[in-house]
């Protein structure tokens, strides 16, 4: 997330190095096993800077340590901490309080220092039971838990950042946000899964870290923010915001848009129970009128055609005002490739060309991706003679819906 403050623009993050990842398990083993090696990982994070990362978000570990000392030059790192699967591997073991002597045992004399200073700063909080006293001890050993780095800020991992949001913690963030600030002189971010909420809370407690780090997805968004919410929080801080036109439709429930005051004329959106459409340089309102119509009219025929069904009504009530030249088709699953994508780019008729190749398209392309590996298939479908099976299968259903 960019800010005015400077915060980085593009960071590599190195979590999957943990096994915490969204992939899927053979991906995630995978990850591991290629990055097992300091000198691979090494080679990976200085590639990063060369494409343009301002920064790597790394957690301690020792193919981390490891990897640093490879490198040459000095890597701006900015650190994830606390190592969350560590520490619950160790607690496991040992106990909360015995995780963290484990740490004070192994951290040096300078490091020992600097924790008894944090420590005398804080001790009234820690008598108390205060968790955002503890906090900052826990950052110094795990800072200290790099190694020799070039540090530039710290983010606190997404576990602890999510149950202080759920307790609505203000005094936490903002007392996090100081420390890491004053003591490591470089950024203090928030990693969270709850990105909307996180964003609406900090705005209300009137809490400035440099950067919150969180995904923006279904899957992200893990306490459901309605979609006026998530259209709210993701153009509150764009500056082209009114250049822009945004819609989302929740999986189960309504919508909502937004068309920036400066879009082109003519420009609008309309929203529906389970769909919305916009546009902008459209000949007029009928152009999302008549889509809205076409779209509706089709109910009970495959996605995709319903599209291109209201995609051809609209041209036919005038279009884009500068004429037609492109049309494409995208469609998401729950998988990360599209179930399907189709564009054309110049073309004197382009929604027939459209289509054509989505008839096209139904021969063998479509009923193949469904054959390929996912969320739900790790491995996917490798026997030709179950793909032919399944491809015929795909043209026997369709077959008996239009019979």
């Amino acid at each position: 997330m960019s800010a005015a403050n400077g915060a980085p623009r593009l960071l590599l993050s190195g979590e999957s190095l943990l096994g915490v990842s969204r992939a899927s398990r053979d991906r995630t083993l995978e990850v591991a096993a290629r990055y097992h090696e300091p000198e691979s990982l090494a080679v990976t994070l200085s590639k990063a800077l060369g494409a343009g990362a301002d920064a790597v978000l790394l957690s301690p570990t020792a193919q981390v340590r490891g990897a640093l000392a490879e490198l040459k030059q000095a890597l701006p790192v900015i650190a994830l901490l606390p190592n969350v699967p560590e520490y619950v591997r160790d607690s496991s073991d040992v106990g909360l309080v015995g995780a963290a002597l484990k740490r004070v045992k192994r951290a040096g004399p300078g490091t020992l220092m600097r924790l008894g200073l944090t420590g005398m700063s804080h001790a009234a909080g820690v008598l108390k039971g205060d968790f955002a006293a503890m906090v900052p001890i826990l950052l110094e050993l795990e800072v200290a838990s790099m190694g020799r780095v070039n540090l530039k800020g710290v983010v606190l991992a997404a576990p602890i950042t999510d149950l202080a949001l759920a307790g609505r913690h203000r005094q936490f963030f903002a007392h996090v946000t100081r420390f890491v600030q004053r003591r490591f002189g470089g950024f203090a971010g928030f990693e969270t899964h709850n990105l909307g909420h996180l964003l609406r809370a900090l705005r209300e407690w009137d809490v400035h870290p440099d950067f919150v780090i969180g995904p923006v997805n279904p899957r992200g968004l893990l306490m459901k923010p309605s979609p006026a919410e998530v259209v709210a929080t993701l153009t509150a801080a764009d500056t082209g915001r009114d250049q822009r036109q945004l819609h989302v439709i929740a999986s189960h429930g309504d919508g909502a848009a937004l068309t920036g005051r400066a879009c082109v004329e003519w420009c609008g959106h309309r929203v529906e129970s389970d769909f919305s459409v916009a546009g902008n340089m459209l000949a007029g309102p009928r152009v999302l009128d008549a889509s809205a119509e076409a779209f509706v009219a089709s109910a009970g025929r495959p996605l995709a055609e319903r599209l291109i069904a209201a995609m051809a009504a609209g041209e036919a009530a005038g279009g884009d005002k500068r004429g037609k030249q492109s049309a494409a088709l995208r469609i998401h699953g729950d998988e990360e490739h599209p179930a399907l994508d189709l564009r054309v780019d110049d073309h004197a008729e382009p929604i027939a060309e459209l289509q054509r190749l989505y008839t096209v398209s139904l021969e063998r392309f479509q009923p193949f991706v469904a054959c390929l590996a996912g969320r739900h298939d790790p491995v996917g479908e490798l026997d030709r003679t179950r793909i032919e099976a399944r491809i015929e299968a795909f043209h026997a259903a369709r077959r008996a819906r239009h019979e």
